[in-house]
């Protein structure tokens, strides 16, 4: 759908209407919908919001209940280092009141997603692969002691924020990944996607519409209908993958040659290696082999025992029993204080 030239409302909880014509070009775009900044002036004050717009009549029906349910639920973080961006305000047509979507909170200035630091070139550095993002030059290179611990304490903070809001709202968040977390250099974090999570209220679930098949479990491979009543280690999972690849470079199924009988087409996306358990320190580890020019597993062996363990536990166990978020959370915390 464009937007373009639309006259929009947005319902704020104090039941404030704001009107807007929509004249900017889009900041994003997303497999959802599109996204908006919108600066509403009134008198001295000026507020900013991030509007989500839904690509299509149909999107915006799927999600309209569940977020207009959160809406009515708001959920803040306690630390001011920390936002979730929950919807605040509902986007309707200004004349026939057709529901678009949604304005949340902005992200911290200077925000940007992770996979500056999950995709690792050798012989290269963040300074000469992302020449303008100036505040993650030498700070969390990954061959520096400093870069490693940067990037430990950086897990940390996203951690214990999805701990948080786990504790405070009954959701999965459904597609944890790199590319789909924002933080600043210093360690601000926020959630956004907010309205694809799966999310439960007065005993109502409404499902995750967002996941990624190379950051889901073996056993949702196996097991297609957890991804309709996901458990909240599926978050765990999709955080294991996320943290091995931010502190070695590569994905934990990738970067590696396939031995017989792995070594057939079927075995080559990063879901099949996972559903098949083809993970290089699992018991299936002897059909896998590294490539030695290019081997990032190697900068496995250089992290904290503590962690070294829990990703070997997320990738050899079952979903049941995988570390969950708040083990997580606890071990970073040692690795960084």
């Amino acid at each position: 759908m464009d937007y373009r030239g639309k006259s929009i409302c947005v319902l704020l909880k104090d039941k404030t209407i704001l009107r807007h014509k929509i004249v900017e070009d889009p900041i994003a775009r997303g497999g959802e919908g599109v996204i908006y900044r919108f600066e509403h002036k009134e008198e001295e004050k000026i507020s900013t919001f991030i509007l989500k717009l839904y690509h299509s009549t149909h999107k915006a029906a799927r999600n309209k209940a569940k977020v207009r349910c959160m809406f009515n639920n708001p959920v803040q973080s306690a630390d001011p280092n920390v936002r979730f961006c929950w919807p605040i305000g509902l986007v309707y047509d200004n004349r026939t009141y057709e529901f678009y979507g949604f304005a949340m909170q902005e992200a911290f200035s200077g925000s940007r997603n992770l996979e500056i630091l999950s995709t690792y070139y050798v012989n290269d550095t963040i300074a000469n692969r992302f020449p303008d993002e100036i505040e993650w030059h030498d700070k969390y290179e990954l061959n520096s002691n400093l870069g490693l611990q940067n990037r430990l304490r950086l897990l940390y903070c996203w951690a214990k924020t999805i701990a948080e809001l786990h504790k405070k709202a009954h959701v999965v968040i459904g597609d944890i990944k790199p590319s789909n977390i924002l933080c600043t250099a210093d360690g601000k974090v926020s959630i956004v996607d907010i309205d694809s999570m799966q999310y439960t209220h007065c005993g109502h679930t409404y499902i995750g519409t967002a996941h990624s098949p190379e950051f889901c479990h073996t056993d949702v491979h196996k097991k297609k209908a957890l991804l309709f009543n996901m458990p909240r280690n599926f978050d765990a999972f999709s955080f294991a993958v996320s943290a091995y690849m931010i502190l070695t470079g590569t994905h934990p199924y990738s970067n590696v040659i396939n031995l017989p009988p792995y070594d057939k087409e079927q075995y080559q996306k990063l879901s099949s290696m996972i559903k098949a358990n083809l993970y290089l320190r699992g018991e299936k580890g002897k059909f896998l082999k590294t490539i030695q020019d290019f081997n990032l597993h190697a900068n496995f062996d250089k992290l904290p025992a503590t962690i070294k363990e829990l990703l070997d536990y997320s990738f050899t166990k079952g979903l049941d029993d995988i570390p969950s978020i708040s083990i997580w959370c606890n071990s970073l915390k040692k690795c960084v204080i």
